[in-house]
């Protein structure tokens, strides 16, 4: 956002006629984002056929919906994240979590502010019972809370930098991935 999706959330049309030029000098154009990978091909509709896709920091590379590569979270800190942001929640933190996979993302919070954010960056989004029943192998964890963050979620979740990627990423969102997710190395 802000480096190429403009604030409406949209690709400059100046880009597309762009797009066809480096596609017919075969130079590779490879969006790399925050955001997940389907929503980043359905950003890039139209002109997407071969253009690879490095989605959810670093931690899923696509392309014509193969996965090349992908970086998982481990069961356990998966779970123990789910704790931290119901516990959160139960102490009246406005606050609700996203697991990412290579399938999408599933959310179990259904309010209508919620899901407008969670809309933004997730085009691909199941509704679940409970996130913590997903079997599918997580990517990222993203957590989006409405109040803020440094007094309440930030102190929760700071010990996993030792061993995951922990950043903020819009304003009031934390993401966690593996450490090595990266959308450079992801690149490379």
């Amino acid at each position: 956002d802000g480096t190429l999706i403009g604030e409406d959330g949209l690709v400059p049309s100046e880009l597309w006629p762009l797009l066809k030029e480096l596609k017919k000098r075969g130079i590779v154009f490879v969006p790399a984002s925050g955001r997940q990978a389907a929503t980043l091909q359905q950003t890039f509709e139209g002109a997407s056929g071969g253009m690879p896709f490095i989605g959810e920091n670093g931690a899923l590379v696509v392309q014509d919906g193969e996965v090349l590569h992908s970086l998982v979270i481990s069961r356990d800190v998966v779970t123990e994240v789910v704790h931290i942001v119901r516990d959160l929640a139960s102490e009246g933190v406005n606050i609700g979590v996203i697991l990412s996979t290579e399938e999408g993302a599933y959310i179990q919070r259904t309010d209508e502010a919620f899901l407008t954010q969670a809309d933004r960056y997730y085009k691909k989004m199941t509704i679940v019972d409970d996130v913590l029943e997903v079997c599918a192998d997580v990517v990222k964890i993203a957590i989006c809370s409405f109040d803020a963050i440094d007094d309440t979620l930030v102190p929760r979740v700071e010990h996993f930098k030792t061993t995951h990627s922990v950043v903020s990423s819009v304003e009031n969102w934390i993401d966690i991935t593996e450490q090595d997710a990266d959308k450079g190395k992801a690149l490379r």
